[in-house]
C-alpha cells in the first residue's frame, strides 16, 4: 500500500523529463501528486492494489488542517476496506466513507477540517466509484473518455437549475467529506471490461487539462506513462493548484501483487527563481 504526502518547500528544481525512472512499467496502477505554486501539497492519494482500492483527496482550505484531512481520509479508507473485506462491495464502500468521516471527526486539533474524496473499489469484474466534492473519476473504454462523477459544487447545482454561474461560485463545494456533517457521498456500481482504464484526479488537473487531452493521454501504453503525460501537461501550463492523478487498469490487477509493482511518485512544482 502507498499513501502520499507532498513536501512543504518553497524552492523547487525543474520537473525532470522523463518524469521518472520506473522500476516496473507493467504495474496495474500508478499515481503522482504535484504541489501547486504555493509549494504546500494538500492533496493525497492511495494505491492499494491488494485490496483493490485507489483514491485521491484534496484538503479543503489553505491551512495545515487541509493536509491532515486528506491524509487522514486516505489512511482510514485503506484500513476500513481491509477490515471489512468479507462484506459486499457496496457495503465496503459505504463503510469506508463512514470510517473516513469518523477519522476526521476524531481529530481535536483541527475541528471542522474537510477534504474532497474520490475512490474506486475494484473486485473482479465489478467496481464501485464513490466521490464527495470536485475530485473526479473518469473511465476510458474503447478509446472514449467518460466522466463518471458529477462535481458536488454550487456551480453544478446552479447549471442544473438553469441559472448563470457567477465566477465566485465556481470553486464553492456543495458537498465534501467533513467530520461533523453528513454530506451524502455519490456511489456508482460499475461493470468492468477487461481493457477499461480509470483516472482519479483532483481539480488541479481537471481545471487545467481539457477532457480531449485527458482522453489522449490515457491512451498511453501503461498507467505510469499516462500519469506522466497528464502531470506533464499541468507542469507546462504552470497550474496554480495541487494536482494529483491516479490511473488504474483493473483488468491487470491480481489478487496477490508484489509491493514493488505498486508505484507512487511525488513531483514538486517549479517556481521562478528568487
Amino acid at each position: 500500500m502507498h499513501t502520499h504526502r507532498g513536501m512543504n518547500s518553497h524552492a523547487f528544481p525543474p520537473l525532470p523529463l522523463p518524469l521518472s525512472r520506473r522500476r516496473n512499467d507493467t504495474s496495474p496502477a500508478a499515481g503522482t501528486s504535484m504541489a501547486g505554486r504555493l509549494g504546500k501539497d494538500e492533496d493525497d492519494l492511495l494505491l492499494y492494489a491488494r485490496a483493490g482500492v485507489f483514491a485521491v483527496a484534496d484538503g479543503v482550505g489553505s491551512t495545515e488542517g487541509a493536509c491532515v484531512a486528506s491524509t487522514s481520509a486516505m489512511h482510514a479508507l485503506a484500513r476500513s476496506v481491509v477490515e471489512r473485506r468479507r462484506r459486499s462491495l457496496a457495503r465496503r464502500a459505504r463503510a469506508a466513507v463512514s470510517d473516513a468521516r469518523a477519522a476526521l471527526a476524531a481529530n481535536q486539533q483541527f475541528p471542522g477540517m474537510a477534504t474532497t474524496l474520490a475512490f474506486l473499489l475494484v473486485e473482479g469484474d465489478r467496481a464501485v466509484a464513490c466521490h464527495l466534492g470536485d475530485s473526479r473519476i473518469y473511465r476510458l473504454r474503447d478509446g472514449h473518455l467518460d466522466q463518471l462523477t458529477e462535481d458536488h459544487t454550487l456551480a453544478t447545482e446552479l447549471i442544473r437549475a438553469g441559472y448563470a454561474v457567477p465566477p465566485r461560485a465556481r470553486s464553492v463545494l456543495s458537498r465534501c467529506l467533513r467530520g461533523r456533517a453528513n454530506d451524502e457521498a455519490s456511489y456508482l456500481l460499475l461493470q468492468v471490461e477487461p481493457d477499461d482504464r480509470f483516472l482519479l484526479t483532483t481539480d488541479g488537473v481537471t481545471g487545467v487539462v481539457p477532457d480531449v487531452m485527458l482522453e489522449r493521454y490515457l491512451g498511453a501504453t501503461d498507467p505510469n506513462a499516462a500519469v506522466d503525460a497528464i502531470l506533464g501537461h499541468v507542469h507546462r501550463a504552470q497550474g496554480m493548484d495541487d494536482a494529483t492523478a491516479v490511473v488504474v487498469d483493473p483488468g491487470r490487477l491480481r489478487s496477490e501483487l508484489a509491493p514493488d509493482t505498486q508505484k507512487v511518485r511525488q513531483i514538486p512544482h517549479p517556481t521562478e527563481a528568487a
